[in-house]
């Protein structure tokens, strides 16, 4: 794959990425069903989840306009970020590939965890092969974004010097 198209990949990824994270919170948020869209973000699943934890603490029959709105909040914000790493991405940013790379993966870390956690919990195995797959899905992401950073990082790198004798 030539440099330019692993460097596309990695901000359609991003982008990707991104949509999915939106969709689950605002899936999630509206109709309070766990939709897990494969490619979001795990960090935005648990401030929503917090977020719908909070419902259960108000009175009975208060609206939950508070906690829909400040969920909302803190996911749109995550979406702006990841998109905009998927601008610089796209325009060649070395950073943003790294930033990019580095919150992708300790996301897939999380979701490895969570994985291990749910086998040793003995989840239903309809579950498990869910998270499977989003596990398999985050570490292809990764592996994406990675090789964009890493492209990134060849082709940005100052030429070495010769030494003189």
């Amino acid at each position: 794959m030539d440099e330019q198209n692993q460097i596309r990949i990695a901000a359609v990824w991003l982008y990707i990425v991104a949509t999915a994270t939106l969709l689950n919170s605002l899936l999630l948020q509206l109709s309070l069903r766990f939709v897990d869209l494969l490619a979001g973000l795990w960090l935005t699943q648990a401030s929503d989840a917090f977020f719908v934890g909070m419902r259960s603490i108000e009175p009975q029959g208060a609206p939950p306009d508070f906690e829909i709105l400040a969920a909302l909040i803190v996911d749109v914000l995550v979406v702006l970020i990841v998109v905009a790493l998927g601008v610089k991405v796209s325009r060649g940013s070395r950073r943003a590939a790294g930033i990019s790379f580095s919150i992708y993966a300790a996301d897939t870390a999380v979701l490895a965890f969570i994985f291990a956690d749910s086998v040793l919990s003995r989840v239903a195995l309809i579950f498990l092969g869910w998270q499977a797959l989003t596990l398999l899905v985050h570490i292809v992401g990764t592996a994406i974004i990675f090789g964009a950073w890493q492209t990134l990082r060849r082709k940005t790198r100052p030429p070495a010097r010769a030494v003189a004798p």
